[in-house]
């Protein structure tokens, strides 16, 4: 039987936050603006008004379905895809090789821009441009002499250009939802679905995870260790919760609750000291473990109760923090699984090989069994949560994100057997490697923009010209930003 949560009329309250409440027919709705009360709201960066219009524009979202949402990653797959095939029509000509890397930077951010601003249309062309680069490799060619049946193959290239996609769709979402181009079915969800901005938080984890130490097989490290490396992220989450408070800005608390951010769960994640032999056994054990919980006790009805029903205890502080941050703190479990299941994959793909048919094979059976154990659980046990990071989302977040890895490593092993040198695109190794860096600039632009300027008022012209300027100048800090950053 699916769950469901009981959502009832809104319920006042006060606290030292500025809380706007929204009710419909659908539910409630809550978005907190951080400050020191009613008139720091006002006197801040954001005024009340603006923040119920704010709230109002990204609520009451249902989602959309598997298929577009695998439309939209298709079309960056494919016009990767048309940049490398690119590099073998060039090859030899280094006439053409700056502006050939131009190209290809132009492309790649493009069409991730275009997959959600006009997405049928980024569709209709991903399909014609697959078609064309079809014909290409179909036409006889004379064969290179690099071309060698011995020669091993790495996966680092089909891994950089696997992460940039998911981190460059991400970071392209945060801002583009706030404006009206965007369709409203690809934004976060309510309560359950699917959507594009909904695999955004899982799929980050997933593509960290698969580059980690524990992945690589390094050496385990103790607590303290750990913590010094998480460090960082957890001081990020904390300035991001203390900047928003000060500038008044805009916080829907359904989705990691009333203090919690994504850097506060992404430190969570990576504090863990143990990363155990069988990490896809132990994540799959955990998010099952986790969905009965969730099922059989009740967890799930009181992770995604309404903001404004929920009673915070006085008694406990703690228990009061927990209950105000219910979202963030419980889908931890969650995005933990998604992360062992990441570190498998990662050590699978750890060293070069000289034949990646039995990888594809393993990898390949799978995508298959997690997206029908997805299925079989949003459609049997409880439909798909980002908020609670439930198992069918697990399930769904892993299926997605292996199958596009699947697609880049296939990619860049048909070329590497073609090209003497494979040479991903500049930009798609530098996002790779500095994701961190790009989540955060992208935030901070975020931030800017919605500060700055009526996002949900501007039209179609405006909204593309400042999320290409966006675009840009996330292209720009991710090729500027020393490697590992």
């Amino acid at each position: 039987m699916t769950h469901r949560v009981r959502e009832a009329s809104p319920s006042s309250r006060r606290s030292s936050f500025c809380l706007v409440q929204r009710g419909n027919a659908n539910g409630l709705h809550s978005v907190t603006s951080r400050g020191g009360g009613d008139g720091a709201c006002e006197r801040g960066g954001m005024r009340s008004r603006d923040v119920k219009a704010k709230v109002a524009f990204v609520s009451d979202n249902a989602g959309t379905s598997f298929s577009e949402v695998n439309a939209i990653v298709f079309v960056v797959v494919t016009f990767a895809f048309v940049s490398l095939t690119l590099q073998h029509a060039r090859r030899g000509s280094k006439r053409h090789e700056r502006m050939t890397e131009v190209f290809e930077t132009i492309t790649l951010a493009a069409a991730s821009l275009a997959s959600m601003f006009a997405p049928r249309l980024a569709f209709t062309a991903s399909c014609v441009a697959a078609g064309s680069c079809a014909l290409y490799w179909m036409a006889p060619k004379r064969e290179d002499q690099a071309r060698a049946a011995a020669r091993t193959f790495s996966f680092e290239d089909g891994v950089a250009m696997y992460r940039f996609t998911l981190a460059m769709l991400t970071v392209i979402a945060i801002l583009a939802v706030d404006f009206a181009p965007f369709p409203r079915r690809l934004g976060k969800t309510e309560t359950y679905g699917v959507s594009l901005m909904d695999v955004g938080g899982g799929s980050y984890i997933f593509s960290s995870a698969i580059v980690s130490r524990a992945a690589r097989g390094s050496a385990r490290q103790s607590l303290s260790s750990n913590v010094r490396k998480v460090l960082p992220v957890i001081v990020l989450g904390i300035v991001r919760l203390v900047t928003t408070s000060a500038v008044g800005y805009h916080s829907i608390e359904s989705e990691y609750g009333r203090h919690w951010n994504f850097f506060f769960t992404l430190a969570a994640v990576r504090m863990f000291p143990f990363v155990p032999e069988r990490a896809l056994v132990f994540g799959v054990t955990i998010t099952l473990a986790y969905q009965y919980i969730l099922t059989a006790y009740g967890l799930s009805e009181w992770v995604l109760q309404a903001p404004g029903e929920r009673n915070h205890s006085h008694a406990n502080w703690l228990v009061r923090v927990v209950s105000m941050n219910r979202e963030g703190i419980c889908s931890v479990s969650g995005y933990y699984a998604i992360h062992l299941i990441g570190v498998h994959l990662g050590k699978s793909m750890s060293k070069p090989t000289s034949s990646i048919a039995p990888w594809l094979r393993r990898t390949a059976i799978m995508v298959i069994v997690f997206w029908c154990v997805a299925l079989v659980l949003h459609r049997g046990v409880e439909n798909i949560s980002r908020r609670a990071a439930n198992s069918s989302y697990v399930f769904w977040v892993v299926a997605f994100n292996l199958q596009v890895v699947i697609a880049y490593v296939a990619m860049t092993h048909m070329l590497a057997r073609r090209l003497p040198t494979l040479i991903v695109p500049r930009l798609a190794f530098a996002v790779s490697r500095n994701q961190l860096i790009v989540f955060l600039a992208g935030n901070i632009l975020t931030g800017i923009v919605n500060l700055s300027m009526d996002t949900i008022g501007a039209n179609d012209a405006e909204a593309w010209a400042v999320m290409t300027v966006y675009v840009c100048t996330i292209c720009v800090v991710a090729l500027k930003t020393p490697s590992g950053g």
